[in-house]
């Protein structure tokens, strides 16, 4: 079995974005935004793309893990969904400036 450990490796890389889609981010080298609240303003949403992951056609990713790290204890009680991008090549997210839309896995 093969294992990869990656991290996100640019600023172009990782991104958070407003529910009201006037907070987008790829400039934050050191926080990626999520927080959720009934004001659209203040919701966010974040992305991350990992690149170097070759993986085989018709493989099967038995189990995955992804490690983060919380930075505000008043802000510890994670609540989330956890998407990923269908697509067989990512774009960054200065090519692609957008989190929310793109193409989501089942």
């Amino acid at each position: 079995m093969t294992t990869l450990n990656l991290q996100v490796g640019a600023g172009a890389d990782d991104a958070y974005e407003a529910d009201s889609n006037d907070g987008f981010s790829s400039n934050d080298a050191v926080n990626l935004a999520v927080y959720r609240n009934t004001t659209a303003a203040i919701t966010y949403n974040a992305g991350a793309r990992f690149t170097g992951a070759t993986i085989a056609a018709g493989s099967t990713i038995n189990t995955a893990t992804l490690q983060i790290q919380v930075f505000n204890v008043t802000y510890d009680d994670v609540h989330c969904d956890i998407l990923m991008n269908d697509v067989d090549n990512a774009a960054s997210f200065t090519t692609e400036t957008d989190v929310t839309s793109r193409a989501r896995t089942a």
